[in-house]
C-alpha cells in the first residue's frame, strides 16, 4: 500500500507536541523522569565527594543550598537536554512525502531522506484527533494527517493494515487528552511554578523594606536583622552586609542565625538584576566606573539606615566575594562612613584613589589561598596599594580555601565583626 502524504509545520507541530506530553510506548517512555532520577543519584554522589574532606565543618543549610541548586541546574538540563533531543527526531521536510507499507515494514520518502524500518521497529501506533502517528522505538516516527484521506474507506484500509503487522502495538483513537498526560502536565507546570516562585520573589518581595535615596539615585529594599536577642528597638551598632553576586537579602537574613552578638545587620539589595538574585555592578570596562556609582548608592543609604534606627557608634560594612568588593569600594571612597570594612574572598574594582591622609577606617581581608574566583593576587594588590598610602589595612590568607568559606575563615570573620561591634557598643551614640 502506498499513500501519499501533504504534511505542513502544523502536522509536525503536533507530532512533537504528542512526543513530548503523551509518551507511553513499551519501550520508550518519557526520558524526563529517569533523567530526574540520575541527575539526583549523581548529585549526591557529586557532593559526598565534594564534602567528603569538609563536611563535617559546614552548616547543614550550606549543604541543602548547594544540593538545591545543583539539583534545579541539572533538572533544567535535563528537560531542555529532552525537548531538544524529541526537536530533533522528530524533525520532518513540511511538503509532498510517500508512505510505503509492505510485509516486512515501512519505507518513507521525502524531499532530501529516505528510510525503511521492520515492523519489529514500531513501538506503538497512536490515533489522535486529526493525526495517526506510527511512533518507532528509536523516537523518532511517521506523521499521517486524516485530512489526506478524502474517502474514509482509504483511512480504514490503512488502519487495518497496520492492525494487521501490529496487532500488539496499535491503540485505540484518542480524541481527549489521557489521564496520564493530564497528571504530567499539571506535574510539570507545577514544577515551572515552584522553579518561578523563589526567583519572582527574590524580585518582588512584600516583606522587604524600602527607602528613596536623595539626589535621585533612586531606590534601595533590604531587611534588617536584631542578632544576638537584641530588641527591634533597642540602639545597636549598625553592620552593613552585602550580599555576593546573584545573592539576594533574604539568604543572608536566614543565615544571620550565624551572628551570636548584639547588633543590627542591614542587608540591602543590589539595583542590577541578575538570573537569580541581583548584581551591584557590571563586569566589563565600565567595572571601576558602576562599583563606584554602587558605593555611592549604599553610602546614602547608609545614611539614611543610621536616622531610622537607634545606632551606637559608625557602622561596618562587610561582605563575600561581589558583596566583599562593594565593601572594599566602600572603604576607598566613603571610608569616613564607616570605621572598619571586613571584606571576604574579594578586591576592588579599579585603582584606589589617592587621599592626602591616610582615613581612620579599618580594613581587615579574607582570602583564600586557592581562590580561583577572585585570586589572591588581587586581594593582595589592593591591601598593598592601602597600606602604602598608610591606611590600616591586613589581609589575612586561608590555606586550603578555595572561593568559598571554611569554618575557620567564618569563626574568624564573626571574631572580627563581633569586635568591632562591643567597641562601637561601648563608644555608644
Amino acid at each position: 500500500m502506498e499513500i501519499r502524504i501533504a504534511l505542513t509545520g502544523r502536522d509536525l507541530t503536533a507530532f512533537q507536541r504528542y512526543l513530548l506530553r503523551h509518551q507511553s510506548g513499551t519501550s520508550h517512555k518519557s526520558k524526563l523522569g529517569p533523567a530526574i532520577g540520575l541527575t539526583f543519584v549523581a548529585t549526591v554522589f557529586a557532593l559526598a565527594l565534594y564534602y567528603v574532606e569538609d563536611l563535617w565543618k559546614m552548616d547543614v543549610l550550606d549543604v541543602l543550598i548547594h544540593t538545591a541548586v545543583i539539583l534545579v541546574g541539572l533538572f533544567l538540563i535535563a528537560f531542555v537536554w529532552q525537548f531538544v533531543l524529541v526537536q530533533r527526531l522528530a524533525r520532518k521536510i513540511p511538503g509532498e512525502t510517500y508512505l510505503r507499507l509492505d510485509d516486512d515494514g515501512l519505507r518513507y520518502d521525502d524531499l532530501i531522506t529516505q528510510s525503511y524500518t521492520h515492523w519489529a521497529g514500531v513501538d506503538h501506533i497512536a490515533q489522535v484527533k486529526d493525526h495517526l502517528f506510527i511512533i518507532l522505538k528509536n523516537l523518532g516516527g511517521y506523521v499521517v494527517p486524516r485530512r489526506n484521506f478524502s474517502d474514509p474507506s482509504g483511512y480504514d484500509a490503512l488502519l487495518g493494515l497496520l492492525r494487521r503487522y501490529c496487532p500488539e502495538q496499535t491503540v485505540e483513537p484518542q480524541t481527549k487528552v489521557t489521564a496520564t498526560s493530564r497528571k504530567r502536565r499539571r506535574w510539570v507546570w507545577r514544577a515551572v511554578a515552584i522553579l518561578a516562585l523563589p526567583i519572582f520573589l527574590m524580585h518582588v518581595s512584600p516583606w522587604r523594606n524600602s527607602v528613596m535615596l536623595p539626589d535621585d539615585l533612586g531606590g534601595m529594599e533590604y531587611l534588617a536583622v536584631e542578632t544576638g536577642g537584641a530588641a527591634a528597638d533597642a540602639a545597636l551598632p549598625l553592620v552593613i552586609e552585602l550580599h555576593p553576586l546573584g545573592g539576594f537579602p533574604e539568604i543572608l537574613a536566614a543565615l544571620s542565625y550565624r551572628r551570636d552578638f548584639k547588633a543590627r545587620f542591614v542587608y540591602p539589595s543590589g539595583a542590577h538584576w541578575y538570573p537569580i538574585g541581583a548584581s551591584w555592578f557590571s563586569f566589563d570596562h565600565h567595572m571601576a566606573e558602576t562599583a563606584k556609582a554602587a558605593a555611592d548608592r549604599v553610602a546614602a543609604f547608609t545614611t539614611l539606615m543610621r536616622q531610622r534606627y537607634p545606632t551606637l557608634g559608625r557602622p561596618i560594612v562587610t561582605g563575600f566575594s561581589q558583596g566583599g568588593s562593594m565593601a572594599f569600594a566602600m572603604a576607598a571612597y566613603h571610608p569616613e562612613l564607616f570605621v572598619a570594612a571586613v571584606p571576604v574572598g574579594a578586591a576592588l574594582p579599579g585603582d584606589l584613589p589617592k587621599r592626602p591622609e591616610a582615613p581612620g577606617i579599618a580594613v581587615r581581608g579574607l582570602h583564600g589561598a586557592e581562590d580561583e574566583i577572585v585570586p589572591t593576587d588581587w586581594a593582595r594588590h589592593t591591601i598593598g596599594e592601602m597600606k602604602k598610602q598608610g591606611w590600616d589595612a591586613a589581609l589575612r590568607e586561608f590555606g586550603g580555601m578555595s572561593h568559598r568559606l571554611t569554618s575557620e575563615a567564618r569563626a574568624e570573620w564573626n571574631r572580627l565583626l563581633s569586635g568591632y561591634a562591643e567597641d562601637q557598643a561601648a563608644a555608644g551614640q
